[in-house]
């Protein structure tokens, strides 16, 4: 038997069926009709009700986001967070990484999402995101914030970094400095990763709703979010660098975005992500991560906004 299942039977929640298991924790419809989030660990993200998830479901999207409804102490330390159900199947059941090309269904629901989420605004409470990062936006601004995040990060893990591109420090603090320059931009909350298995639709590929927030969900530009969704539809399948450059496409025409600024903030989140799977960089979110870092157009778009910044941010 499944090892949380018989926690879960020790919990009474008997009859509980496994519906998605992910890096983080894995996810349980519950005999009550409500999904049971078991994370991995008991760390401090583990099962966070800091008020993020309260504030976001009594916000009005045009699609469902999770509602929570309370949590659920485990017998070996882990703390079950309790949503509603939401309706749909992931959008991932829409796409085919070897075709080659996206369905035109596909690039319209992401593009839905991220039209959904522009608006969003609320205080974000401080929080803890991606692997355990301490997060809080009301110290600052949101740029600040960000930025001091990334100087944490290429501390933590620039070596690692470093082999992999011995420039690195160059485009890390192109990077920051093209965050620090983005400062006096109206912030929204962002989603943070839009991906095919955390959007849900319906059999006609129309967005029903938007799950898994907390992991990347911070004070940004919408700019931020959409170079998420462009680059992480699709990370490794044969024809990945075709599909990011046609929802990138998209996206820009779509919302009339800074191209440049959706390419930079590309690297922005793979300097963020690096390493939250894999501490050491042995696993292949961390060699994608160093291959965005190390890619042309990426170090080429941030040099543009840090040659026209007025305050330089090296990284330490």
């Amino acid at each position: 038997m499944d090892d949380d299942l018989d926690i879960l039977n020790q919990a009474n929640y008997r009859g509980a069926r496994l519906l998605a298991k992910g890096m983080e924790g894995s996810v349980y419809l519950l005999h009550d009709g409500t999904v049971g989030k078991v994370p991995h660990s008991s760390g401090p993200s583990a099962a966070q009700d800091d008020g993020f998830g309260t504030a976001l479901a009594t916000r009005s999207f045009p699609f469902a986001v999770p509602a929570p409804l309370g949590t659920t102490d485990l017998s070996d330390g882990r703390t079950m967070r309790i949503e509603r159900l939401l309706p749909g199947r992931p959008l991932d059941d829409f796409y085919d990484p070897t075709l080659g090309a996206l369905n035109s269904h596909v690039v319209t629901a992401v593009g839905d999402v991220l039209a959904g989420l522009r608006e969003l605004q609320f205080e974000v409470p401080a929080r803890t995101i991606l692997d355990g990062e301490r997060y809080d936006a009301t110290v600052d601004t949101w740029a600040d914030t960000l930025v001091s995040l990334g100087h944490r990060r290429f501390a933590k893990f620039g070596k690692q970094l470093r082999a992999r591109d011995p420039d690195v420090r160059r485009t890390v603090s192109d990077l920051l400095t093209f965050l620090a320059s983005r400062r006096d931009i109206e912030p929204r909350v962002i989603h943070g990763d839009i991906c095919g298995a955390n959007v849900l639709v319906d059999d006609d590929c129309h967005v029903t709703a938007v799950i898994d927030w907390g992991f990347f969900s911070v004070l940004a530009e919408p700019e931020l979010d959409a170079a998420i969704a462009s680059a992480v539809l699709d990370m490794y399948g044969p024809h990945a660098a075709d599909i990011e450059g046609e929802l990138t496409d998209a996206l820009v025409e779509r919302f009339d975005l800074n191209r440049d600024a959706l390419v930079a903030y590309k690297g922005v989140y793979a300097l963020m992500t690096s390493n939250v799977y894999s501490p050491d960089g042995t696993d292949g979110h961390f060699a994608w991560c160093s291959a965005i870092l190390a890619r042309p157009d990426v170090q080429a778009a941030a040099a543009t906004f840090a040659e026209r910044a007025e305050i330089r941010v090296e990284a330490l």
